[in-house]
């Protein structure tokens, strides 16, 4: 076999002939240039004034190792440009560069990229400054500053970094120089000077770095990079497990356009050893292609190998395409080909926690992406998702451990648990046992592999960003109110568990999904009253909650927990409510993160914010949760349409309904005479929302594809049949013009 350069997920040292223009200026045979010398854009520097001098000189190297991070050198080269950054320079004080007569270019309105070498022992940023004249100008002077350009990118202090400058011009001009200036801060910060060196410059049309100090790179920036287009996008990516069923992680590319989604820290993929798993990128759009990596050796990166066959692999498990085949060897034809061939995983593997890579491309094994001119990942609406795969062996068990002051965490049966081990992947329940004086107030739960911590979070990332094990929050308000036990999913047991109890003094812990009254509180009035509320989920079956045993007393506190609303994470949800009297408004809230309070949180123009828990109202302050206005006496008392989050875990979660006068208080209103809640004829009901994965087989719904019958409803959340054209609804939970 042959192993490729791209073990950093990057064609470190192959640029495309076509991203050549002009030559590659080194320093060992004194080629590409004729002269060196300091230069300071400031004119009155003493660097210009014959005060000062300065004279960079051709040395040796001072580092030529291979790089722990890289795994080659970056810099190999014998000999390179060093020179002294002077703190009586200006902060354009740099060395200058004369280009010989075949290395001189031509600055274009079309934007090229010079790459220059750089290696300096301080951070702060770094220009190029270009010098040179129009091929029509009479002036003398053909050494006239034409660009002063900041780099793309940023040093790396102590190690040789490939800084990356974009220029153009009006055409018709010949840079003769350049001028690298290592730090553009200002000198007065400056307490003494430094040695810096430069070597290999080129010109070219690669906008990205030749190599980078980063684990799991991509060609392109992770944090900042946005697709250049918007009919390409991706959805989701999905991984199908003949013993873990059918997994998703949304990405909803359309929404933010960015290239790269680090997802690691969401619960991981589930596959075991030695079955035959099926990928697939959910993507909206044609010619591209599809590939899949896992980094068994956790070791920073991707290592791909070419086979004897002319495939490849190693640690790209699968693709649709590279150069007319696919990973199995079959020839897809043009190439226009998404669908990933199944694979194995093996059956040696080390049960643990791998990072896992998706990636949307076109013809490119490349694992940071496509940078070739003209098909680049970015300019293609391709994507990079990063995922963590757990993979685990056959007959697995978990080994759990509880640690905290004031009392223990028992298993059900009274078991201590200590090195205590149990069959992975089953609920496991728990009994919390309070010391005299201390009541039960939930407990943080951490799993994974390796060493936990006890206190704080020191090893729970190792030094790749990958997580060795994951933290979980269960609240009091998931345990049973009759005996402090709960039962712990399934999908959580598994690896080293460390519980650890939260033991609150009696009297102390908050009260979890309070009220802002008395809970026997009765409704003072008999004209108003709240019979029902019926939630219809997208694909799903219309589900009602009916208080028509909430008579005689009518309580303003209601407890609905004998029925469980079934929604779809990613789905849009409508509401019905059945109110009997004058208008009132109606509230809705979720509590997402189970930590038993629901955070009414809004942005400025009075919309919930994307991590709010009232995820739809119908009034308050003359806006409904869509930001359409309102009159307070006339609102509609049903919600608007929302959406249940697509990343949410399935399982159940608190919800509250709350009929109220224009009050987002999760507790209800009780301050202002004559609007109390029990004397406006308000509720307040608590239930649960069982949130499941409409792509999970158990869920069994056909109508859950991408396929299903639109639904339109208008902004006060009412479905319409025939909606007229050019009003504003909400199609598929979002707002658009019909």
């Amino acid at each position: 076999m042959k192993r490729l350069a791209l073990i950093l997920g990057m064609a470190a040292a192959v640029m495309p002939a076509s991203a050549k223009w002009g030559s590659d200026i080194t320093f060992v045979d004194h080629e590409g240039y004729t002269n060196l010398s300091m230069y300071d854009c400031w004119e009155e520097s003493p660097f210009r004034t014959g005060k000062l001098t300065l004279t960079p000189r051709i040395v040796d190297n001072p580092d030529t190792e291979v790089d722990e991070i890289l795994q080659f050198a970056p810099n190999d080269s014998p000999k390179v440009v060093g020179a002294q950054r002077s703190r009586f320079g200006s902060n354009r004080f740099g060395v200058r560069v004369d280009l010989s007569d075949e290395d001189q270019f031509e600055l274009t309105p079309t934007v090229r990229y010079v790459h220059v070498k750089l290696l300096k022992p301080v951070e702060g940023r770094v220009m190029l400054v270009g010098l040179g004249s129009r091929d029509d100008s009479t002036d003398p002077d053909q050494y006239i500053e034409q660009f002063w350009e900041v780099s793309q990118n940023s040093c790396t202090p102590g190690k040789w970094t490939d800084m990356v400058f974009a220029v153009k011009g009006a055409g018709g001009i010949t840079m003769r120089s350049l001028v690298l200036v290592p730090d553009l801060e200002s000198p007065h910060i400056m307490s003494s000077d430094f040695i810096f060196y430069i070597d290999d410059i080129r010109v070219n049309n690669i906008s990205t770095p030749e190599f980078k100090y980063d684990y799991y790179t991509t060609n392109f920036d992770k944090l900042n990079g946005q697709m250049t287009r918007s009919d390409r996008y991706t959805r989701a990516i999905k991984l199908t497990s003949p013993k873990f069923g059918a997994q998703a992680v949304p990405v909803n590319q359309d929404t933010d356009h960015k290239g790269y989604y680090d997802k690691t820290t969401l619960y991981p993929l589930t596959v075991e050893v030695g079955e035959t798993v099926t990928p697939v990128i959910d993507y909206n759009g044609n010619w591209m292609n599809a590939y899949c990596y896992i980094d068994f050796d956790n070791n920073g990166r991707f290592d791909i190998e070419e086979q004897e066959n002319g495939t490849y692999g190693g640690e790209i498990v699968t693709y649709s395409n590279y150069q007319g085949k696919n990973s199995a060897g079959q020839s897809v034809g043009n190439g226009n080909n998404r669908n990933l061939p199944t694979f194995k995983i093996p059956e040696d593997v080390t049960p643990g926690l791998y990072r896992m890579r998706y990636k949307m491309d076109w013809s490119e094994v490349d694992p940071a992406g496509n940078n070739s001119d003209g098909n680049t990942i970015m300019g293609n609406g391709g994507v990079i998702v990063d995922v963590m795969l757990h993979i685990v062996g056959h007959n697995a068990t978990a080994t759990v451990n509880d640690f905290q002051l004031n009392g223990e965490v028992l298993a059900a049966n009274g078991d201590k648990l200590s090195s205590y081990e149990i069959p992975a992947f089953e609920d496991f329940k728990v009994l919390i046992s309070p010391e005299n004086g201390f009541e039960n107030n939930g407990f943080t739960f951490k799993v994974g592999y390796g060493t936990i911590d006890t206190e704080g979070e020191a090893n729970r990332y190792d030094k790749y960003g990958n997580p060795n094990w994951f933290l979980l929050d269960f609240p009091l308000s998931q345990f049973s109110r009759d005996d402090d036990t709960m039962v712990i999913p399934g999908r959580y047991i598994f690896g080293n568990i460390l519980i650890q109890g939260r033991m609150a003094q009696v009297g102390t812990r908050p009260e979890y999904y309070s009220v802002n009254f008395s809970k026997d509180r009765e409704i003072s009035r008999t004209d108003r009253h709240l019979n029902s509320f019926t939630f219809t989920p997208d694909g799903g079956q219309s589900q009602q909650i009916s208080l028509a045993d909430n008579t005689n007393p009518c309580m303003v506190y209601v407890e609905k927990f004998d029925k469980d609303i079934e929604v779809y994470t990613g789905k849009t949800v409508s509401t019905v409510i059945d109110y009997t009297g004058r208008s009132m408004h109606a509230y809705l809230y979720i509590d997402y993160n189970n930590n038993g309070f629901f955070a009414p949180a809004l942005d400025v123009s009075g919309i919930p914010t994307e991590d709010s828990e009232l995820v739809s109202f119908s009034c308050y302050q003359q806006k409904n949760s869509l930001g359409k206005s309102v009159a307070q006496g006339n609102a509609p008392t049903a919600v608007p349409v929302f959406t249940i989050p697509a990343e949410l875990q399935s399982g159940k979660y608190r919800a509250r309904l709350k009929i109220d006068w224009d009050n987002i208080d999760p507790g209800a209103r009780t301050e202002q005479e004559n609007n109390k809640i029990w004397e406006n004829g308000g509720h307040v009901v608590d239930f649960y929302f069982d949130v499941k994965n409409p792509d999970d087989p158990e869920v069994g719904i056909e109508e859950i594809n991408s396929d299903s019958e639109t639904e339109i409803y208008d902004l006060q959340g009412r479905r319409v049949n025939e909606p007229v054209r050019g009003n504003i609804m909400i199609v598929n939970g979002k707002t658009t013009r019909i």
